[in-house]
C-alpha cells in the first residue's frame, strides 16, 4: 500500500521532517505499529512486495526484514511466480535489492549537501563494499560490522565531507577515511 511506498522512499529522518512539516508528531512506535498492521494484510503477490517490505523493516525489525530480502534476491532463481522468469528477470526487484543494500543496510543518504552514512548491517552480512558517485566524485565504500571505510578517488579537487552517524569527517582525494561504527 501507500504506507509502504512512503516508508520505502523516505529514510526515517526525512519522513520525520515531512510529518512535522505537516503539523504531525513523529512517533516511532506508531510507525512500527502501522507497518505491522499493514504487513499482516499484504498479499505479497508481486516480487516488489518483498523488496519494499524488506527495506521498510530493515530499521524497524531486522530479523523480519532478512527473509524478505532473501526472497527478493532469489525471486528469479527460484522462479517464485511459476514460469515468469523465462520471460525475463524482474528488474525492479533486482534493482530493489541493490537499493536495500545501499540505503537500508549501508545507510547511504545522498539527499543532503554532504553524503551521509549510517550503517546497520544485519548480522548475516559480514562485509559490503561498492563504489558511490556523489556530485561527480567517486567514493569506494567498505562496511563491516565494526568499521566503515571511505576512499575518495583522486580527482584534483579538495577534501570531501562525509557525515557518519551525524559526525562530520573530511577525506582528501586519494586518501581513505576509517571510522569505527
Amino acid at each position: 500500500g501507500t504506507w509502504a511506498v512512503t516508508f520505502f522512499l523516505l529514510q526515517p529522518k526525512h519522513f520525520k521532517t515531512v510529518l512535522e512539516g505537516l503539523g504531525y508528531n513523529y512517533d516511532s512506535e506508531l510507525i512500527r505499529l502501522n507497518v505491522e498492521y499493514y504487513l499482516a494484510r499484504t498479499s505479497h503477490g508481486s516480487t516488489l512486495s518483498s523488496v519494499v517490505h524488506a527495506a521498510v523493516l530493515a530499521r524497524i525489525n531486522p530479523d523480519r526484514a532478512w527473509p524478505l530480502f532473501r526472497a527478493a534476491l532469489s525471486a528469479d532463481l527460484a522462479d517464485i511466480q511459476g514460469g515468469t522468469t523465462c520471460e525475463g528477470i524482474h528488474l525492479g526487484a533486482m534493482a530493489g535489492t541493490v537499493d536495500i543494500l545501499e540505503r537500508s543496510y549501508a545507510g547511504v543518504d545522498r539527499l543532503s549537501d554532504e553524503i551521509r552514512v549510517d550503517p546497520h548491517l544485519p548480522e548475516q552480512i559480514r562485509s559490503l563494499g561498492f563504489w558511490e558517485n556523489f556530485r561527480d566524485r567517486w567514493f569506494r565504500f567498505s562496511f563491516s560490522q565494526e568499521l566503515f571505510r571511505a576512499a575518495l578517488a583522486p580527482d584534483g579537487l579538495g577534501p570531501a565531507t562525509i557525515v557518519v552517524r551525524d559526525k562530520k569527517y573530511s577525506v582528501a582525494p586519494g586518501a581513505t577515511l576509517e571510522v569505527v561504527v
